[in-house]
């Protein structure tokens, strides 16, 4: 399995930025235990993502900063609306094995 950490040398608010599609896709993968607490709750803080009933969604809050990435060439869509880092990320979150 992998985690998500946050990548050193960003502000906090850049690095969730570059981190939020890596974590929702973790989230909709069932790998919710793999990413640090601390991103998740930053995360809600910024009423990017919310979590009811157990279930994890994005916000239209989260779903403009995915759309900014994508604007900017930091994403690429994916088959079925999802979306991938593009390889041209600069500051990419880190992702370790766990």
């Amino acid at each position: 399995m992998t985690s998500v950490h946050l990548s050193p040398g960003l502000s906090r608010e850049q690095a969730l930025t570059h981190a939020l599609p890596v974590v929702v896709d973790m989230l909709e993968h069932g790998d919710g235990p793999y990413v640090d607490e601390g991103v998740l709750a930053d995360l809600i803080a910024l009423h990017w993502l919310r979590c009811e009933g157990g279930s994890w969604s994005m916000t239209a809050a989260g779903a403009r900063v995915m759309q900014s990435l994508s604007r900017r060439g930091e994403l690429r869509p994916e088959a079925g609306g999802a979306f991938a880092p593009s390889s041209s990320t600069l500051h990419p979150p880190v992702i370790t094995a766990a």
